[in-house]
C-alpha cells in the first residue's frame, strides 16, 4: 500500500506488463550508472590534467639532459678517438643501454602476455588460468 491507498503491484497487472516495467527500470537504472561513472571518469581527468602536463614536461627535460650528456661524452672522446669514432663510440654505447632496457621490459612482460585466459567460466577468468 502506497500513501494514496493504491497497491503498486495491482492483481490486474499481467507478468507481461511487470516484466516490461522491470524492463524499463532497469535501463533507467543502468543509464543513471552510466551517467555517474562518467562523470566520475571526466572529473578525474580534470584533475590528473596538470599532474599529467608536468610529467610529460620532465620527461622532455630528461631526454634534454641525456642528449647534453651524450654530446659532452662525444665532445670529451674526440681528442682520442676524432669525431667520427666519439660519435660511433657514444651512440653505440646508447644503442647497448636502450637494448638492455628493452630486454628487461620485455622480460616483465613475457608472462602477461604468454597466455590468454579462458572466459569460459567466471573461475577461470579470476584465477588466471589460461587454456
Amino acid at each position: 500500500m502506497t500513501a494514496t491507498g493504491a497497491d503498486p503491484l495491482d492483481e490486474e497487472d499481467s507478468i507481461g506488463e511487470l516484466f516490461g516495467r522491470l524492463v524499463d527500470d532497469g535501463r533507467t537504472v543502468a543509464a543513471a550508472e552510466m551517467q555517474f561513472y562518467r562523470q566520475v571518469f571526466y572529473r578525474r581527468v580534470a584533475l590528473a590534467r596538470v599532474a599529467i602536463g608536468l610529467a610529460v614536461l620532465a620527461a622532455a627535460l630528461v631526454l634534454a639532459s641525456l642528449i647534453a650528456l651524450f654530446l659532452g661524452l662525444v665532445i670529451w672522446l674526440m681528442p682520442w678517438i676524432g669525431p667520427v669514432g666519439s660519435g660511433l663510440m657514444v651512440c653505440l654505447f646508447g644503442l647497448v643501454i636502450a637494448g638492455l632496457l628493452v630486454r628487461a621490459a620485455l622480460r616483465r612482460l613475457g608472462p602477461a602476455l604468454a597466455g590468454q585466459p579462458s572466459f569460459s567460466s567466471p573461475d577461470a577468468v579470476r584465477e588466471g588460468a589460461t587454456p
